[in-house]
């Protein structure tokens, strides 16, 4: 189970309950959770994996029952380049789902742009839950 806790965060920052939630959720998910937990972030180069090693971090942090924050991953996706998470934050209930459908397709473009495409997120849940293009239109 992820202890994820709410540190002192900018007012820009404030509400990540929906960016928790996601990762609680995708933690819940067997083969999500292996998928992250196996990806090996390289300490000693500027990882072009950036995105994939916060969610990794944040889930070793689950498995060794460490508390941990996720505003750092939602920092990481407000500074992607031509994103914007304003349209999310404005504290209704469908923000969990908007993130979660932003988190993968970023996931997917992180890993293709790293010339990781054959470790594709897809492919693993993929036909394994029912959805409708990745879950929201």
């Amino acid at each position: 189970m992820l202890r994820l806790y709410r540190r002192t965060l900018s007012r820009r920052e404030r509400n990540i309950c929906y960016v928790n939630s996601v990762l609680q959720l995708l933690h819940a998910i067997p083969v999500i959770r292996r998928f992250f937990l196996d990806h090996q972030p390289d300490p000693s180069v500027k990882s072009s994996t950036v995105l994939c090693d916060e969610i990794h971090r944040i889930y070793r942090c689950g498995e060794t029952g460490e508390p941990t924050s996720a505003a750092n991953l939602r920092t990481i996706i407000g500074a992607w380049p031509g994103r914007d998470l304003a349209y999310i934050s404005r504290g209704g209930q469908q923000d969990a789902a908007m993130f979660l459908s932003l988190l993968l397709e970023l996931v997917e473009e992180e890993l293709t742009n790293a010339g990781q495409g054959h470790r594709s997120l897809r492919s693993r849940y993929e036909g394994t839950f029912q959805y409708q293009y990745w879950f929201t239109n």
